[in-house]
């Protein structure tokens, strides 16, 4: 009896002991798997900001939560390319991996008194340029396309932190370049023509992704524009009636003027002139001409649709310097973050129906939204501060060389395409 009392005893403490471990194990786990969490993301959102420091950044968020690098058999590693697990090779994941060499109390005699603990998370960088192909029919080839020494990403040896996605296929010809953090192409390499310069390749077969910035007034179910029972996305302005006496009014050629939000008819075509745009937004209709000017305006959104006698219209702009900024705010009913946007029910005149040719160049934040057509710049230039995003249906370049931005941090609203990027393991 007394020897089986003994031999109960030391398995019970042994047991004991080991629930205390495991217990001390869980705990530190659990603690390590929110820093590595708090590391990968907060890493993930300083590269979004085109911050260089996005490493040491998400290794400080991760010390924030306790777990320092260097400290008490801490190591935290921050990276970009994962080598293993679902997101293995991709450069527009993070990951962020803590491990610890915890001791022991009981388990000692198994491993040396020392166990290692270890924690992962990955988070996902999110595009700012977004090129949908949704309309094959009427969609160019090639939804994306880079001629005649054009550069997507690439300025000066310096190359895009935010990442590319193109639905159905991209063209690079041979004098162009495609840099960017990450480039995602929904479809084959069959399906793309690429004979330029591209960093990092594209990936190919990437998964599918509906328009981010597309409005979901309903909750009901999960989207991307719908997460966590919130609704995201952007909602259209409605047309009511055209200001008077701005229906088919025109502007004579050579002229000063300064304009004020309210609804254009067919009236929104400028030659030759220095045209000044007050805060708000600016609802046209029929399309408009600017060729030969000079634009400006701060804490501007145009919307581009249909109504008052006239049907939608291409825009464009030819020869014509621009400093045009989004809003920041929705002051005078202007779209934070929107500098040019037209109506989801669009129907196609051209395959790009927003043309910026012959040097026409724009200085100032913002992100172009077209459902539904495309964009063309050729020998043009757009350049920002902060952000610069496209969301557009199909994009070509000829001659031309854009950097997309993706820094937010001015927006009060933050980056409206926040649902697709994020924590994802």
């Amino acid at each position: 009896m007394y020897p089986f009392f003994v031999l109960s005893t030391i398995v019970a403490v042994l047991l004991c002991g080991l629930t205390i471990d495991i217990g001390i194990m869980e705990r530190t786990h659990d603690g390590m798997q929110s820093a590595a969490d708090a590391a990968a993301l907060g890493a993930q959102v300083s590269h979004d900001q085109e911050d260089t420091s996005w490493l040491t950044n998400g290794s400080s968020d991760a010390a924030t939560n306790n777990f320092t690098n260097g400290v008490n058999g801490v190591t935290v590693t921050v990276n970009e390319n994962p080598a293993s697990g679902s997101y293995a090779g991709e450069y527009d994941a993070i990951q962020a991996t803590i491990t610890q060499s915890v001791h022991s109390n009981f388990m000692g005699w198994l491993n040396s008194g020392v166990e290692t603990v270890t924690a992962t998370a990955v988070s996902l960088m999110t595009p700012c340029v977004y090129v949908t192909g949704a309309h094959s029919s009427t969609s160019p080839t090639y939804p994306l396309s880079l001629t005649s020494t054009s550069s997507l990403g690439y300025t000066s040896g310096s190359t895009m932190g935010c990442p590319v996605y193109v639905n159905r296929g991209l063209n690079v010809d041979s004098s162009s370049k495609l840099w960017a953090n990450a480039t995602n192409v929904v479809g084959a390499s069959s399906a793309s023509s690429l004979s330029g310069t591209a960093y990092h390749q594209p990936r190919y077969n990437a998964t599918a992704q509906s328009d981010p910035l597309v409005y979901t007034a309903a909750c009901s179910t999960l989207s991307s524009s719908c997460v966590n029972g919130t609704a995201y996305g952007i909602t259209p302005p409605s047309f009511s009636s055209c200001t008077s006496p701005y229906t088919n009014h025109t502007w004579a050629s050579g002229g000063t003027y300064v304009l004020n939000p309210g609804t254009y008819c067919n009236s929104f075509s400028f030659t030759n002139s220095t045209v000044t745009l007050n805060s708000g937004l600016y609802i046209i209709t029929g399309g408009g001409t600017w060729s030969g000017s000079h634009v400006s305006g701060t804490g501007v959104t145009l919307y581009f649709t249909k109504g008052g006698g006239s049907n939608f219209g291409q825009f464009k702009v030819t020869n014509t310097p621009m400093t045009l900024s989004a809003p920041t705010t929705a002051s005078g009913g202007s779209i934070p973050t929107i500098l040019i946007m037209n109506d989801p029910a669009w129907t196609q005149t051209a395959v790009q129906d927003f043309q910026f040719t012959s040097s026409s160049t724009n200085s100032g934040d913002g992100i172009i939204y077209l459902v539904g057509t495309g964009i063309e710049l050729s020998s043009s230039a757009f350049t920002a501060t902060h952000y610069l995003c496209f969301d557009v249906d199909n994009m070509l370049l000829v001659g031309t060389a854009l950097k997309p931005l993706s820094n937010f941090t001015t927006v009060p609203t933050g980056e409206p395409f926040t649902p697709m990027g994020g924590l994802v393991q």
